[in-house]
């Protein structure tokens, strides 16, 4: 009599005879967990083959066919065998792909395509190269490395959900099914950053990473108002290790230190040290102001392709400008709520600093913007000269925000002589 219950029934051990159906689907079975663990053994992140292309073997087809040792003529008609056939021609199609994609990123890593001469290290003068310009290349190719490795990941998943498969349902340890899901999301999302990287505006591009800048930015912002707004002392809401991350882009040529190097606590500020540090306000808010506007401009702004005439030294510049910024930021923070256990004469020489290096990041970036980024945005209609294009908004833009701000730093450095004056 059959049990009222499932049991576990491997093939290997069932002493049951296995019909010739069950034999080729065991099989097959067989062929499609050792193939995703070839695949990862393959193309895996610690796999030495895959950093030598070389050594990697091409897939035994490239036309999207089966391989010739998974091919089982006669036995079609079992709807498990045909799922597992259907896997068997993905696993060589996939197999081709990412041969193609690990070529690729190896023509990438050594800056080389085809005639094409080796990109420079300097990154100066690439700005002819196009989608192999340094500043895409690297990018590019550290974002294929994501992508494999995440595949890689997707395929042990499925290696062993196959290997599950031997069992009853009831009895399978593992959901490996959700894991695969989540894999194939992550190696979706994987593709469309690759796809965006390689199609997007060079423009577009560099603003990656502004926006975790710009919350910086802001963060800064509310502490320092909430200081100035409590007369100076912490509050209850600051008991948190933000003060940290502000100081950790430490630099030895400012004279301020974390506080946890001076206790828990920080003193309140003076009367004369909140009139100073309420100057650095509107400097944080025009910092963020000019990220945030510089992220409002779209794809379809841009009249021409991708490329923009800037070198890879400039685009990396333009991109890491937020990060600059908002390390500047921080340091003006310190300076600010420093200003009463430091010598005047210092305080003021730390904020020139400061200062100093905030306008000429923006200095730069408005350069750029102004040389290679505006020209591509799209001219007004011809028959409507009254009409105000979208580049000719931002250069208005641009002028306006640049008296604002340098207002702004002449502002902050007349209190701190005035902030000098009142402590000796």
């Amino acid at each position: 009599m059959a049990n009222s219950h499932r049991t576990t029934r491997t093939l290997e051990n069932s002493s049951e005879p296995l019909d010739t159906t069950d034999q080729l689907i065991a099989r097959r079975r067989g062929w499609t967990s050792k193939i995703f663990n070839d695949l990862v053994e393959k193309y895996g992140f610690f796999s030495r083959r895959r950093l030598q292309v070389s050594a990697i073997e091409p897939p035994e087809s490239n036309d999207g066919e089966p391989m010739p040792e998974t091919r089982t003529n006669g036995f079609t008609g079992d709807e498990r065998s045909q799922k597992l056939e259907i896997i068997l021609e993905l696993q060589v199609k996939l197999d081709t792909t990412l041969y193609q994609i690990t070529k690729f990123d190896n023509v990438l890593r050594r800056g080389r395509s085809g005639a094409r001469a080796p990109i420079d290290d300097d990154r100066s003068d690439d700005n002819h190269l196009k989608d192999l310009k340094r500043f895409r290349a690297d990018a590019l190719s550290e974002k294929i490395q994501i992508l494999i490795r995440d595949t890689c990941l997707m395929f042990r998943w499925s290696c062993c959900l196959v290997k599950e498969l031997e069992f009853s349902t009831e009895d399978r340890l593992h959901n490996y099914k959700s894991q695969i899901d989540q894999s194939t999301a992550i190696v979706t999302q994987s593709v469309k950053h690759i796809i965006k990287w390689v199609t997007s505006n060079e423009f577009i591009i560099v603003q990656e990473n502004w926006q975790i800048n710009i919350n910086y930015m802001n963060k800064v912002l509310v502490k320092l108002t909430s200081r100035i707004n409590l007369g100076g002392a912490e509050g209850a809401e600051d008991d948190d290790d933000d003060d940290n991350v502000y100081y950790s882009d430490y630099d030895h040529n400012y004279e301020y230190v974390s506080e946890d190097e001076d206790g828990p606590e920080m003193k309140d500020l003076s009367g004369a040290a909140l009139q100073f540090a309420r100057t650095a306000i509107p400097i944080i808010k025009l910092s963020r102001l000019f990220f945030n506007r510089l992220a409002m401009i779209k794809e379809k702004e841009f009249a021409l392709g991708p490329y923009t005439e800037m070198s890879s030294k400039q685009l990396i510049k333009l991109k890491t400008s937020a990060r600059d910024i908002r390390r500047c930021v921080a340091r003006l923070y310190g300076i600010m709520i420093q200003a009463d256990r430091r010598i005047p004469g210092n305080t003021i020489k730390n904020l020139r600093k400061a200062l100093d290096h905030l306008i000429q990041i923006f200095d730069s970036v408005i350069l750029l913007l102004i040389n290679y980024v505006i020209p591509l945005m799209i001219p007004p209609p011809q028959d409507d000269p009254h009409t105000s294009s979208q580049s000719d908004i931002l250069k208005n833009w641009l002028v306006t925000w640049n008296y604002l701000f340098l207002s702004a730093t002449r502002e902050s450095i007349t209190a701190a002589n005035v902030f000098a004056n009142t402590i000796l």
